[in-house]
C-alpha cells in the first residue's frame, strides 16, 4: 500500500520533522515536491544483523562499505 504524495508530506511535516527538531511543529509548506526511487532503499530483515561484514577486513587498507555492512557504533536499526 502505497502513501500519497499529499500523506508523505502530512507525515513528514506533522510526524518526522517536528520528533527531530520540535520547532519544525510550526513550519508551514510553502512549496513541495516527492521524488521515489523504486527498489533505492534496502530493507533488512530481522537478524540479519550477524550475516552482514564488518566495515574492517583483515586487509589493511581496505574497508567495506555501504549500506549493508555492519557499521558499529554508528549502526542504524537492523539489527
Amino acid at each position: 500500500n502505497t502513501l500519497s504524495n499529499e500523506a508523505i508530506i502530512e507525515v513528514l511535516m506533522t510526524e518526522l520533522l517536528p520528533s527531530a527538531v520540535p520547532a519544525f511543529k510550526h513550519a508551514q509548506v510553502v512549496d513541495s515536491h516527492v521524488q521515489r526511487y523504486p527498489g533505492a532503499v534496502t530493507w533488512f530483515s530481522p537478524g540479519s544483523f550477524n550475516s552482514r561484514p564488518p566495515l574492517q577486513t583483515s586487509v589493511s587498507n581496505l574497508v567495506c562499505a555501504g549500506d549493508w555492512v555492519r557499521m558499529g557504533d554508528r549502526e542504524h536499526g537492523a539489527k
